[in-house]
């Protein structure tokens, strides 16, 4: 009988020891991974006190840059992936397209000025243009900025500010070209003869009324 008795038991007896082990497994894998959260808490904030202690060197770093710096000038300024991606959530700079950061914390930088240092070879022409001059009193929903035909038009991929670009041949490019000043920002801009010249151009090449 007593034999039997602890055949009978035995399931039993399992079931209680590995409950116990499981039990004690899972009290140890609680413990460890809470010992490495504290210690990714305690890492996040000491690299942003590191990080708050360096944001002047940075913003100087910035300012040499014109306030818009690419991957590659970040990189060479030992400003890497993590830095870069602290520094966007703490909203100091913002990813205008790829490979391309700007400097926003306190600057408010204006649609012009990034575009300016977006696309330096662009010249302001055609609606733009003409708005600037006082011949249309239609604010333009984009940016229109004649390039090389030879550009990457990719360039043009972003999704703010809104830019329209016109693939000019290279030595028309240069025709009619002069400067100004909108806002406080310095641009290249067609003359006002050769921004009424090109919209006529173009309405009467797409019918469309001047």
């Amino acid at each position: 009988m007593k034999i039997d008795a602890i055949i009978l038991n035995l399931p039993l007896q399992i079931i209680i020891s590995v409950n116990f082990i499981l039990t004690e497994i899972a009290d140890r894998v609680y413990c460890y991974s809470s010992k490495i959260s504290a210690s990714n808490d305690s890492l996040a904030e000491t690299y942003k006190v590191t990080a708050m202690r360096n944001i002047d060197t940075i913003r100087s770093v910035f300012d040499v840059h014109d306030g818009m710096m690419r991957t590659g000038d970040l990189s060479r300024e030992k400003i890497y992936y993590a830095d870069i991606q602290w520094l966007i959530r703490e909203g100091y700079i913002e990813k205008v397209r790829t490979g391309y950061y700007q400097w926003v914390k306190n600057a408010d930088p204006s649609e012009l000025s990034t575009i300016v240092r977006l696309f330096p070879d662009g010249i302001l022409c055609m609606d733009t243009a003409l708005r600037h001059y006082g011949n249309s009193d239609r604010t333009p929903a984009e940016w229109h900025i004649a390039v090389s035909k030879d550009s990457n038009k990719t360039r043009f991929h972003i999704e703010y500010p809104f830019v329209k670009p016109y693939f000019v041949e290279p030595d028309l490019l240069e025709l009619g070209i002069t400067s100004c000043e909108i806002d406080g920002v310095s641009a290249h801009i067609v003359d006002k003869e050769r921004a009424i010249c090109d919209c006529l151009r173009v309405c009467h090449e797409t019918n469309v009324p001047f």
